[in-house]
């Protein structure tokens, strides 16, 4: 079971404006880390860093046959 929770800032708190040319320069991990960053106000936990990082190495072929 995952449960979430968000955490609720206000605008200051936001996360800096970053360019398309920026984001497109991002590797999958480092968006999601920031991402998460940004929703929650802290890095995203070992385990959940672990299991996104499975995912991204995971091939085609493997959840196709899932």
């Amino acid at each position: 079971r995952i449960e979430t929770s968000q955490a609720r800032g206000n605008a200051a708190e936001a996360a800096p404006a970053v360019s398309l040319d920026e984001l497109a320069a991002l590797e999958p991990a480092d968006f999601f880390e920031r991402l998460y960053r940004q929703r929650f106000g802290e890095a995203p936990p070992g385990e959940l860093a672990a299991a996104f990082g499975e995912l991204l190495n995971a091939s085609p072929e493997a959840s196709a046959q899932a």
